[in-house]
């Protein structure tokens, strides 16, 4: 979609919380969502996005849609910037394999507000790198997207099972009558990462936000709840992702 850009230029960069819910009737500029945290949805005239942490979305100049914040604190970084596109429309990505995600969260406002002329630089650096990512995955995923409709069986089964505990990551290529290695390929082609670290990243997004909301009694309760039997094992995945426990997590 992206492979026929001109004239790219980056306009300007904002960090912030998102609010429950907005309406935009003309978008001025062609932007790149980033989320850092939480969950939301965008509510197209012919398709609904829903992205959540380390996740971006591509929203074309001119688009009207409206914004559904899921979770109950959700963090975003905006990068807005002008380009020639002819029949752009808006488009998911998975950021699970670009190096720069830190940066983006953490640094790319401040270089872009704050920084001298050669830091302001970086900015357009990560900007392009990740514009060199996108089209890269992009001409990767041309290959699948006619064959995405061999794992649309699993697909449907994740976004319905994703937080039950009896879910089976061993069962769904079978549910495509795909062998294992075959399906993983396409599944990896579409999403940017494995079946596997796709649940996990789901489960554990969400988790953060259970635990930042307040609501819940116990870890174990939080575990269960995004399809962990295990509060140890849940635990020990969280500490991995955020570098911190849950139980400790809430209190910062």
């Amino acid at each position: 979609m992206l492979e026929n850009i001109e004239n790219l230029k980056l306009l300007d960069v904002i960090q912030k919380e998102s609010a429950p819910q907005l309406t935009i009737l003309k978008r001025f500029s062609h932007a790149l969502v980033f989320k850092i945290n939480g969950t939301s949805s965008y509510h197209f005239p012919d398709k609904t996005i829903t992205i959540s942490a380390g996740e971006l979305l591509f929203i074309p100049k001119d688009s009207s849609y409206q914004v559904k914040r899921i979770s109950d604190k959700s963090e975003y970084v905006l990068i807005n910037f002008d380009a020639d596109l002819s029949d752009a429309a808006p488009q998911f990505y998975s950021l699970a394999d670009f190096p720069d995600t830190i940066r983006i969260s953490t640094q790319l406002e401040k270089l872009w507000l704050f920084g001298e002329a050669s830091e302001r630089y970086q900015c357009y650096c990560i900007f392009y790198s990740l514009f060199s990512f996108i089209l890269k995955k992009e001409t990767n995923q041309y290959s699948y997207q006619k064959k995405f409709k061999k794992i649309k069986p699993a697909v449907d089964y994740l976004q319905a099972n994703i937080f039950h505990c009896d879910l089976s990551v061993e069962k769904l290529h079978l549910l495509c009558n795909l062998s294992d290695t075959y399906f993983r390929k396409i599944f990896k082609a579409n999403f940017g990462t494995t079946p596997q670290a796709y649940i996990t990243n789901k489960r554990l997004s969400q988790a953060r936000s259970i635990i930042l909301s307040g609501d819940y009694r116990s870890i174990g309760e939080v575990a269960y709840s995004v399809g962990y039997h295990d509060a140890l094992y849940f635990s020990r995945l969280f500490s991995k992702k955020y570098g911190i426990c849950p139980s400790e997590f809430h209190a910062l």
